[in-house]
C-alpha cells in the first residue's frame, strides 16, 4: 500500500513526516512557554533589584546626617578642648572624626552608584581646558602624595588642551584614579606618578600610571564592578569600599567613551580613559 498514512485496525497512521512536524510544534510550544516564564522571572528580579536598591539608598541617606553629626561633634571638641585635652585624648577624637569620615564617603559613594546605575543624571557638557583640570586635580592630591613621599608628575602639551565633557564628573574620575594611585603606592620608595592627556580629531585620551604593588591578574576583569578591591587597603592602611572604579566607568561609559587598565604585581598600574572628541549627551 503506497501514501503517507496507513491504515491500521481503521485508523490513519501518521507519517513520519507529520510526527516530525507535530514533535517541532509542541518544542516551539514549549520554547514560548519557556520565554515568557522566563520573562516573568526577569521582570520579578528586576523589581527585587529595584526595591534593593531603593533600600539602600533609603538606608545611606539615613546614616548620612548622624555620621556628619559624629563627625561635627568631634571637631568642636578638639576645638573647644585644644588647650586641656590630653595627647591620647586628642588622638581618639580624630580617629573617631576620621572613622566618621569614611563612613561618610562611603555613603556618598552609594549613593553616587545609585544614581548613575540607574540612569538618573545627565551630563552637562561643555568645553573644558584639559590640562588646567590636570593641574588642578594634581595639585589637590599633592598633599597625600608628599606624606607618603611619592612625586606626581603631569606630562600634557604645552598650554591649554581642549575637551568638551562633564568638568565635575570627569574631575571625579581623574580624582579616583590620581588617589587610587597614591594609595596603592608603597611610601618612602621615590616613587613617580605620572599623569598625561593627549588629543587629536576623535578621542582625548587621558592616563594615569604609577609605581605602585599592582593588581592581581585574576582581579583585572572584574575591577570595574561595584565593591570589587585591588586589595585589602593602601600601602599606609588608606580604607577602600571598591566603589569608586565602578563609578568611574559609569561616567566615562555616559560620555561615550571607555576606561581600561593595565597592571603588574609588584610593578604598577597603568589606566587609560579614552573619550570621543565630541560626546553627544543623551
Amino acid at each position: 500500500m503506497s501514501g503517507t498514512d496507513h491504515p491500521t485496525n481503521g485508523r490513519q497512521v501518521p507519517s513520519a513526516e507529520a510526527l516530525d512536524l507535530i514533535a517541532v510544534t509542541e518544542a516551539g510550544n514549549e520554547l514560548m512557554t519557556l520565554h515568557r516564564e522566563l520573562a516573568q522571572q526577569e521582570a520579578l528580579l528586576r523589581a527585587a533589584n529595584d526595591r534593593k536598591d531603593d533600600l539602600l539608598t533609603m538606608v545611606a541617606h539615613d546614616l548620612r546626617n548622624p555620621l556628619s553629626t559624629i563627625s561635627g561633634f568631634s571637631k568642636t571638641l578638639q576645638h573647644r578642648l585644644a588647650v586641656t585635652l590630653a595627647a591620647q585624648d586628642e588622638l581618639l577624637l580624630r580617629r573617631i572624626d576620621a572613622q566618621a569620615q569614611r563612613m561618610l564617603q562611603l555613603v556618598d559613594d552609594l549613593l553616587e552608584l545609585a544614581v548613575i546605575q540607574r540612569g538618573r543624571f545627565e551630563l552637562a557638557l561643555e568645553d573644558v581646558d584639559l590640562h588646567a583640570l590636570l593641574e588642578e586635580i594634581v595639585a589637590t592630591q599633592a598633599a597625600a602624595a608628599d606624606r607618603k613621599g611619592i612625586l606626581i608628575e603631569l606630562a600634557a602639551p604645552d598650554g591649554p588642551v581642549s575637551a568638551t565633557l562633564d568638568r565635575y564628573r570627569m574631575a571625579q574620575v581623574l580624582d579616583n584614579l590620581l588617589s587610587n594611585a597614591t594609595k596603592y603606592t608603597v611610601p618612602g620608595t621615590g616613587a613617580t606618578i605620572t599623569v598625561w592627556c593627549s588629543c587629536d580629531d576623535t578621542s582625548v585620551r587621558i592616563g594615569v600610571e604609577d609605581q605602585g604593588i599592582g593588581i592581581d591578574v585574576q582581579l583585572l576583569p572584574h575591577l570595574f564592578e561595584p565593591f570589587v578591591r585591588s586589595g585589602a587597603g593602601g600601602t599606609d592602611g588608606e580604607p577602600s569600599a571598591g566603589l569608586g572604579l565602578a563609578i568611574c566607568r559609569s561616567i566615562v561609559e555616559a560620555h561615550g567613551g571607555t576606561i581600561e587598565v593595565a597592571s603588574e604585581a609588584g610593578r604598577g598600574s597603568s589606566f587609560e580613559v579614552v573619550l570621543p572628541a565630541n560626546p553627544v549627551s543623551e
